[in-house]
């Protein structure tokens, strides 16, 4: 008991370990094989219903060989009729299967019947034969005893035959019904299976982007699993890892930009300090600059004014001594 409940929990973590293309495969194989059973199972079924019918004809065939032999004059013509009828109803259940069908009749433990269609046409043979050796209309009473010996085979095959039709047809039925009960809970386990291995982390994959989407990057894959659902796991976890990454350069760039603008902005304040001090000192230049034209002009105008009391002090002695 311990050993199969290891087999199973062994084959259990196998088909985990799959991929899910490998599962998919598998559930197509065994609906494919779900298909064909039942495919043959339908043709073995009609395959009885035909071996029915050949032996429904060839029972009609031997009891009327029986009842013109019962006549107190047997028709050769007759019997040579129904001898024929019945004869070709053994070949037509051989070829009414393939080879294949043939096979696996025999391995299913069937294959007697193909045995005794063979032995029937046979013995069927050899009443044809026994027949076409004279050209009497009918029997003599030796000849009806002769062919009434010769019919005791065909006569048992026939019962043989149909006693094991119909064992036949009960086991191919219930055969059938098995082996669709099988491949089809196979089919079903494998469904199972694959739901029970795909579904759980898919929902929790897409909760898990749902999650991303709304902004939230604190959220992370817990496990991650075999095949193509792991593969997207392990994608879905590069993919929050590179975005954590982008996110921090981001945090990173808007530092430095941050640190820059302020940077830029104390220069700035230098700067237009430095201008309104350079301002200051060049109206004080230009104040100075004015202060030194007004003297320069208070010079020149002074030096105007003595220059000219000069001349004026020289030119009157001048004056004087002329008058003189």
């Amino acid at each position: 008991m311990r050993f199969f409940i290891n087999l199973h929990k062994e084959a259990k973590l196998k088909m985990n370990n799959i991929t899910l293309k490998s599962k998919f495969l598998i559930a197509i194989a065994a609906g494919f094989i779900s298909l064909l059973i039942v495919i043959f199972g339908i043709r073995m079924m009609g395959k009885v219903t035909d071996f029915a019918y050949y032996e429904r004809m060839h029972i009609i065939s031997v009891n009327n060989v029986d009842h013109e032999l019962t006549r107190e004059k047997s028709d050769r013509s007759v019997l040579l009729t129904n001898a024929k009828k019945a004869y070709a109803q053994p070949g037509n259940v051989a070829n009414a299967i393939f080879g294949i069908e043939k096979l696996l009749f025999r391995v299913l433990g069937q294959g007697y019947l193909l045995d005794l269609a063979a032995k029937d046409e046979y013995d069927l043979a050899a009443v044809i034969d026994y027949l076409g050796q004279s050209n009497s209309t009918y029997l003599t009473p030796q000849e009806v005893k002769e062919m009434d010996t010769l019919m005791t085979p065909p006569r048992t095959n026939t019962e043989l035959f149909g006693a094991g039709l119909r064992d036949a047809a009960g086991f191919v039925k219930l055969l059938v019904n098995l082996l669709v009960l099988v491949s089809l809970g196979s089919l079903t386990a494998v469904i199972y299976n694959t739901m029970r291995t795909t579904l759980p982390p898919l929902q929790e994959t897409v909760s898990l982007m749902a999650k991303i989407a709304k902004g939230d990057l604190t959220a992370s894959v817990e496990t991650i699993g075999s095949g193509e659902i792991g593969q997207l796991q392990t994608s879905t976890a590069e993919m929050i890892k590179s975005l954590r990454q982008m996110i921090q350069g981001i945090i990173q760039v808007k530092s430095n930009l941050t640190k820059a603008t302020n940077d830029a902005s104390i220069i700035t304040v230098q700067m237009a300090e430095g201008i309104n001090s350079q301002k200051t000192e060049t109206g004080n230049l230009i104040a100075s600059i004015v202060e030194m034209t007004s003297a320069t002009e208070a010079v020149v105008e002074t030096s105007s004014n003595a220059e000219i009391l000069s001349l004026i002090h020289i030119s009157e002695p001048t004056r004087q001594e002329a008058i003189s």
